[in-house]
């Protein structure tokens, strides 16, 4: 069987490696074994049998339909929204008015998972789509170049890892909407104009057209989906 994976070497191994440790856990090995793989003796055992998984892996990948990885980051690592925008402001990013709203409507907990994701930067006209197009035809388009949406807190973990981004440019975050204060179901947008680098939110409904044009955020689908584990 030929594995279509299209992640990246770095999140590739990060993958391997967690879905290692789930297998020892799912086939019963004593708990006290597993910990061992938190040391340094057992850390390089771990990472030198998922480099060697990701080399024979790769190669092997047919990226019949390949979209550029645009970046790689962990997300998680904010436990409340105050914690967010203190990394944003470090960060130098500016957040408006309307992405705080957000944020604080997300919440961020303890519970939110943190992982290694890759992110995907790709427009409609990319896809294949042409003309006016809802979001549901460009989710469903990007799910064959496996891709999927947005967790609602992975702009503020994407925009903290790489606050860069060309001038006058704008980028969507294809997620589930959020509805804020106003009571407008909202997504994160990323922006970058004279002033700045931003966070932003914009309104969005389920029937609303979008430009081909128009670039959107994506996750990668994680090694473990597209395996089947």
């Amino acid at each position: 069987m030929v594995i279509a994976i299209k992640n990246s070497r770095k999140v590739l191994e990060s993958e391997i490696c967690e879905l290692l440790i789930r297998l020892l856990s799912e086939r019963h090995v004593p708990p006290e074994q597993i910990a061992r793989l938190g040391q340094p003796e057992g850390k390089n055992l771990l990472s030198d049998i998922a480099d060697t998984l990701a080399k024979e892996l790769i190669p092997v990948a047919k990226l019949a339909k390949p979209v550029p990885a645009w970046l790689a980051t962990r997300v998680g690592c904010h436990k409340n929204a105050a914690e967010c925008q203190e990394g944003l402001d470090r960060a130098g990013v500016l957040v408006s008015c309307a992405g705080v709203d957000i944020i604080e409507q997300v919440g961020f907990s303890p519970d939110i998972v943190d992982e290694m994701v890759e992110f995907v930067l790709v427009s409609g006209r990319e896809l294949g789509l042409i003309g006016g197009i809802t979001r549901e035809q460009i989710e469903r388009a990007a799910l064959e170049f496996d891709l999927v949406k947005c967790q609602p807190w992975d702009a503020p973990f994407i925009r903290n890892a790489d606050p860069r981004q060309p001038r006058d440019t704008s980028w969507l975050v294809m997620m589930d909407p959020v509805t804020g204060s106003h009571q407008n179901p909202s997504v994160f947008r990323m922006a970058s104009n004279f002033y700045g680098v931003w966070l932003d939110a914009l309104c969005v409904g389920s029937d609303d057209s979008w430009s081909a044009n128009v670039v959107w955020v994506f996750r990668r689908r994680p090694l473990s989906e597209v395996l089947g584990l």
